[in-house]
Parts: C-alpha cells; structure tokens; sequence
C-alpha cells in the first residue's frame, strides 16, 4: 500500500460548469492496486506452481490485456473516498506501454467482493509463495502462512455484471479518463460497500493478444493512478466546510 497526495485540479475542457471547483479523496488517499493473472502454465519459481496464485500487489506498473495465454486484469481500492458523491469524476490513468498500436476499450467494473492488496513484486520476483501475498487471480486474498485464503467466487475477480465505465486507450506517454466514474462511486454509495474496481481489456479484433501497461502506486509519481472528483465550490452540508477551488492545470503529457 501506498499512502500519496493527489493533486487538487480543475481540468480544462473536461468540466465546464463555471461555479465548480476539484477536488480530491481528502487530499491525501490511500490507493491499493495489483494485476492479477490467469496464466495456468507459466514458468514459475516453484517448479508445477499454477501462476493464477501469483499476487503483483507491490509492482511498478500495472497490465491490463492479453499476453499469448495470459490474462492480465488489474484490481484498485480506493479506501479514501469520504462518500460525498461529487457532481462529477474522472479515473485517470497513464499509459506507459501497449504490446500493439490498435486502440483498445478497458472496462471498469466495480467489485462485488473485497481484497487485499499483497507486496509481491510480480510473478518471478522474489519469494514466492508470500505468507501474505493477497489478491490473485482465484483469491481475494492468499494468505499461506496463517491458511485463511479467501477465494473469489469466480476466478478472475467477482464484480458486477454491468459495465460502470469505459476508457478508450489509443496512446502511451499520457492519462487517459475513464467516462462516467460517478457510477461506480454511485455503486459504493447505493451498496454501502466500497471494494474497489477491476478494469479488463477489451481484446478485440483485429487482435485479442492486446495488453496495455498503466502506471501504478507503487510506480513513478508522474504515472500513477489518480480519482480527480468535482463539487460545487459552496458549503458542504453539516460540515461548515468550503471545498477548495482548484488551479487550471493539464495532466496530458
């Protein structure tokens, strides 16, 4: 887990309504994420391991698509949010990499069920298993020291059936946003459970050997994940607290 300050902002051309301000989760926010992996067969460090047990709680970037095989899914936690619902808000992620030029759709999806993070570094890092190496792909968390694995109900992740948002990725070196993300913080709101969101790649044709590589928490300061939130620039209800205006400032690089 990462503990980091996200920036306060007001997004040109994004959000027009000019009694608006940004702001974000509490200003400072705990974001959790990792990638998970469906690869039954790779070569792992225990000779026969089925890497779907691999924890990537703990790397530098984060896949999302498909490598030969594999599947690759990222999982976010965003335990900060204070549940005051916004106007509006953007996931931003910044894309570092992709293993072909076609433009891709990622999928957000809120989770259904919770999960811990882990701090394995990736599969073929380190030791493995880790007594405590969190979320994979069969487990919401895999815990081989103490033995009190949760599974997923499904593997890959149990999230809602329902498409919350989409970001189209159609370029490296720059964020990209997700549209509507209200629907996922609407979720967390509707279901009094905030368990985070998964977002799967699209894989489409031409090609479904797609994989795009986001920057993570644990990554560069300049690439990480970021939920950038905006309310009306007046008193929060109850509190006797004014939300911050933000500054004019782009995040495309």
């Amino acid at each position: 887990m990462r503990v980091f300050a996200l920036a306060v902002l007001v997004l040109p051309g994004w959000f027009s309504m000019a009694a608006a301000g940004a702001d974000t989760l509490k200003s400072q926010v705990e974001i959790i994420d990792g990638t998970i992996y469906s690869w039954k067969n790779c070569n792992s460090e225990v000779y026969g391991e089925n890497c779907q047990r691999y924890n990537a709680g703990g790397v530098r970037n984060l896949g999302v698509g498909r490598v030969g095989d594999d599947e690759r899914r990222s999982i976010f936690g965003v335990p900060g949010w204070d549940g005051v619902m916004p106007d509006s808000s953007h996931l931003l992620l910044y894309c570092k990499a992709e293993n072909d030029s076609n433009n891709r759709r990622v999928f957000i999806y809120p989770l259904t069920a919770g999960f811990i993070e882990g701090s394995e570094l990736a599969w073929g890092w380190g030791d493995y298993p880790d007594p405590d190496s969190g979320v994979t792909w069969l487990h919401a968390w895999l815990d081989t020291g103490d033995r009190d694995s949760c599974g997923w109900s499904m593997p890959g992740g149990d999230f809602t059936s329902a498409v919350a948002c989409t970001v189209l990725v159609s370029d490296t070196g720059r964020y990209v946003r997700t549209r509507s993300f209200n629907r996922v913080l609407s979720f967390w709101d509707s279901s009094g459970q905030d368990y985070g969101f998964i977002a799967i790649n699209q894989n489409a044709a031409p090609s479904d050997h797609s994989l795009k590589v986001f920057g993570s928490s644990e990554g560069d300061t300049l690439c990480r994940p970021m939920v950038v939130l905006f309310y009306p620039d007046t008193m929060q209800a109850g509190t006797g607290v004014r939300r911050r205006r933000g500054t004019e400032q782009s995040l495309i690089r």
